[in-house]
Formats: structure tokens, sequence, C-alpha cells
């Protein structure tokens, strides 16, 4: 309601606020109540995703389109074009500040992966038609895209992860040997840095860290969690939790 109040998307202060809010929420809560929150929040996203594909059906049918080749191809060709390129450059920005790098053919894939639906073609029946006159082209275009990006894209991306021999169904989690030289390399190297008097990326991670553990977590949590959450979690992957 805040971000709608200043204009602003609400979809992403939403994601960012779970992403925020992740590391004190879980650990208010009891493995089976996280369980459970997980469960039906995937449900409910189904069900409202199911809700709005009938509904992108139903308006392809009954709703009076309006079909320009042209706009319409030109419209999917330069989304394609452009997440390729958007996609290449961010990473071309964020790699330098990674610790695992983003191959090539990582690249690929999030750029033929962009899947459009619910929220494109939602936002695109939010415009008024009494005060924009090409409405119904436009409604026409993002149909066309959604469909693109989900029969074409979608059906495409199994054959596309095969020919860059990239493992399907693979998740790889850090494991906790991982973790911990993350941490040893953090404090090595803001250890360096605090020798050599200059101020880098390890060294404000590890201030943000002890904020977080002496004043944040004590005010969300109600007690100092002297772990990391992920450390943790590595742990209770590794077997060694009980």
């Amino acid at each position: 309601m805040t971000a709608e109040l200043f204009y602003m998307s609400s979809i992403l202060s939403v994601t960012f606020c779970g992403i925020t809010m992740k590391n004190y929420s879980l650990l208010n809560m009891s493995e089976s109540s996280c369980l459970t929150v997980k469960k039906t929040v995937k449900a409910l996203s189904n069900l409202t995703e199911t809700l709005i594909f009938i509904l992108l059906g139903v308006s392809t049918v009954n709703d009076t389109q309006e079909w320009n080749t042209s706009f319409i191809g030109l419209t999917i060709l330069l989304c394609t074009v452009y997440r390729t390129v958007g996609v290449f450059i961010l990473t071309a920005i964020a790699n330098p500040l990674r610790l695992h790098k983003l191959t090539v053919k990582d690249q690929i894939v999030m750029s033929w992966g962009g899947l459009r639906g619910a929220v494109a073609f939602a936002l695109v029946y939010m415009i008024n038609s009494g005060s924009i006159n090409n409405q119904p082209l436009f409604a026409s275009a993002t149909i066309s895209v959604v469909f693109f990006t989900v029969f074409v894209q979608g059906c495409t991306m199994k054959p596309l992860l095969l020919a860059l021999k990239i493992p399907i169904g693979v998740d790889e989690e850090a494991s906790l040997s991982e973790r911990l030289h993350v941490k040893f390399q953090d404090h090595l190297v803001a250890g360096m840095e605090l020798i050599s008097g200059s101020t880098g990326k390890p060294t404000q991670r590890l201030r943000y860290k002890a904020m977080d553990r002496q004043y944040i977590r004590p005010l969300l949590l109600g007690q100092a969690h002297s772990l990391d959450p992920k450390t943790v979690e590595s742990i209770q992957l590794n077997g060694f939790a009980s």
C-alpha cells in the first residue's frame, strides 16, 4: 500500500520485502509452520496463475482483437532482443561483484527464458480504452507476446538446455565447507584492508553483519542469533544437526 501511495511498483516492493525478511521471519517460526506457509503460498500462487491464464484465454476468444502484423511482430522481436541485451549488460556489471560468475551459457538461458504472463496481461488491461484509442492493439500485442514466450520459448527451453549441455533438474546448494570458506575469505580480505588502510566490500559486509547481529536481530527476533541462517541451513542439509 505504501508503494501504491507513492506510485511505485507494489510487486517489486513485496519481492524485496520478502528477500529482506527471509532471514528474520523464518527464525521466528517452527519447521512445521515454515513448511505449511511454503505449501500454502505455493498453492495460492498456482491458483492465481491458473485464473490469470483462464482469463487470458477467455479474453482472447471473446474480446474484439485489433491485429497489426508489423506492430506485433516488431514487439515480439524487440522484447526478445532487448531482454538479451539487458541480460548481457547487467551480467557484465554484476559478474565482477559475484563469487560464482555467470557463464555465457547461463546468460543465453536467462535471455531466452523471459516468460511473460500474469503481470503483463494485467497491466495492459488496466489501460483505459476510453483515453487510449489503441488499447485493443496493445492488448493483442501483449497476448501475442505471452503466447510466444509461453509456447515457443517455454517449449524450446529443454532442447536449448540439452544443446548447451546444461544439467536439468540439478539443485545445487552451497556446502558447509563452501560457506565457511567464503566467510574465512571475507575476514582475511577485511583484515588485509584494515592493515592497508583501505575499505572495500568485504569490510562493509562484515560491518553490516556485525550491526545485524548486535541490533537488528535482537530487535526483530527477541534474542541475538550468533550463527548465520545460511550456515545453519548448510549444517542441517549436511546432516550435522539432529
